[in-house]
């Protein structure tokens, strides 16, 4: 642009924009369209002139002087960037996202700008962070889970598996187990499988070890509950059942000990 007339059609298109806009040269502003007033919530006349940085927290001056400062020099700089604003009258703190570019007007450069308020959408992201962190703490604490270990009789344990059994749960519920039945003196361990989420083969290896370490230490072991879909599993790896008993469900395999009765 190089005639005044250009400038004053430039300035008109953008003080119709519902977005906040600015135009500053080195030193400072030299237009804001009437949505940048109602931002700062401040006349035109208390804006024009000043420093652009004069409303900018301080934790963020360095980095938004340095931006501008680099961009009127003709530096590659990236147009956008966060920082947040205080408002005038009531000294409130306000997150913004700048967009801005290096425009020469009447020979002259200048750096123009749009500012858009991100308070809410960062409210939001901050809503979004903590659900995500809360469902990871979740998962977490179901991974740390293992089993209950429930003495439903003298010398007889039923551990319910409940959900799927990656390899780092599976191998903590054989820790459990083993930690379990002498501090229980257990005669008879039941594994009802009956919420067990088969997702591989890793878990057969568990179900097996824990049911010959649990012979080791004087108890057998019963699988309650076993779903085809396991059964299939055992048989297609090679496994037999010899070092299990098998009951059809937890009621069976209580019965099988004669007590039922917690």
């Amino acid at each position: 642009m190089t005639e005044r007339g250009d400038f004053q059609h430039f300035a008109r298109v953008l003080e119709a924009l519902p977005v906040p806009v600015y135009v500053v040269d080195a030193t400072s502003v030299v237009y804001i369209n009437a949505a940048f007033t109602a931002l700062l919530g401040v006349e035109r006349s208390a804006v024009l002139g000043r420093s652009l940085i004069d409303f900018v927290a301080p934790e963020d001056l360095p980095a938004v002087i340095d931006r501008h400062r680099r961009r009127m020099r003709g530096e590659a700089v990236s147009p956008d960037y966060e920082y947040s604003v205080i408002l005038p009258r009531s000294g409130e703190r306000i997150a913004v996202r700048s967009t801005a570019r290096l425009l020469t007007i009447e020979g002259a450069a200048y750096n123009i700008g749009t500012v858009v308020d991100i308070r809410e959408q960062r409210a939001m992201q901050a809503e979004i962070e903590a659900k995500v962190a809360h469902i990871r703490e979740q998962a977490e604490a179901l991974q740390r889970l293992t089993a209950p270990v429930i003495r439903v009789a003298e010398g007889v344990v039923v551990i319910p598996l409940v959900g799927r059994y990656v390899a780092d749960r599976a191998e903590r519920l054989v820790e459990d187990v083993i930690a379990s039945l002498p501090e229980l003196g257990a005669r008879e361990l039941i594994l009802d499988l009956t919420g067990l989420r088969f997702e591989g083969v890793g878990v057969l290896a568990a179900l097996t070890r824990i049911a010959r370490v649990a012979g080791m230490l004087g108890a057998r072991c019963t699988l309650a509950g076993l779903s085809p879909e396991l059964a299939r599993a055992f048989a297609d790896q090679g496994l037999g059942t010899e070092d299990f008993e098998i009951a059809a469900n937890l009621a069976q395999a209580l019965a099988r000990r004669g007590d039922s009765r917690p």
